[in-house]
C-alpha cells in the first residue's frame, strides 16, 4: 500500500498537498518535484517505513506530495508520511552523485503538522532555510 501511495505522486502541482484528506488541509509551497525523486521514493520509501521502532499500522498510512524548501536550489525533497492523518515522519530524498540516498525522520514533522491547520490554497507555507534555521511563514512568499 504504500508503495502504491507512493507511486500516486508522479503528478505534483505547484502547490504540494501533503495531505488530501485532512480538513483545511496541508499547503506548502514548492517547486516541482523531478520524476528521479519520484522513482527513488517510491522504490524505496516502503523499506524505511518497515524498519522503524515504532508499532505501526501500515493500513493508516499514506504519503503525501513532495516538497522543498522555497529559497533553495531544490535539491532536497521531502516526502511527508502520514499515519491516522497525523504528520509523522518527513522522508528526505537528496542527490549522492549519479544516484539519490534518503533518510527518514520524526524531526520536523511535528511542527508542520502544527502549522499545517493555519495553510490553504490562498494561504501557503513557505518554508526557508536562514543560516541553517528552519523558517516558516504563511500567506506571505518568503
Amino acid at each position: 500500500m504504500i508503495l502504491a501511495c507512493a507511486l500516486l505522486l508522479a503528478t505534483v502541482p505547484s502547490f504540494a498537498f501533503a495531505s488530501d484528506n485532512s480538513d483545511p488541509g496541508f499547503f506548502i509551497a514548492t517547486s516541482e518535484c523531478p520524476t528521479g525523486y519520484i522513482e527513488y521514493a517510491s522504490e524505496n520509501l516502503s523499506n524505511f517505513i518497515m524498519s522503524l521502532p515504532d508499532k505501526i499500522d501500515y493500513d493508516d498510512i499514506y504519503v503525501g506530495t513532495p516538497f522543498s524548501f522555497a529559497d533553495a536550489d531544490a535539491d532536497v525533497y521531502y516526502f511527508p508520511v502520514f499515519n491516522n492523518e497525523t504528520l509523522t515522519y518527513l522522508y528526505r530524498v537528496y542527490p549522492d552523485g549519479n544516484t539519490y540516498s534518503a533518510t527518514i525522520s520524526s524531526i520536523l514533522a511535528d511542527d508542520l503538522d502544527q502549522l499545517a491547520m493555519l495553510t490553504s490554497a490562498n494561504r501557503p507555507m513557505y518554508l526557508n532555510l536562514v543560516d541553517s534555521q528552519i523558517i516558516a511563514t504563511i500567506g506571505i512568499d518568503k
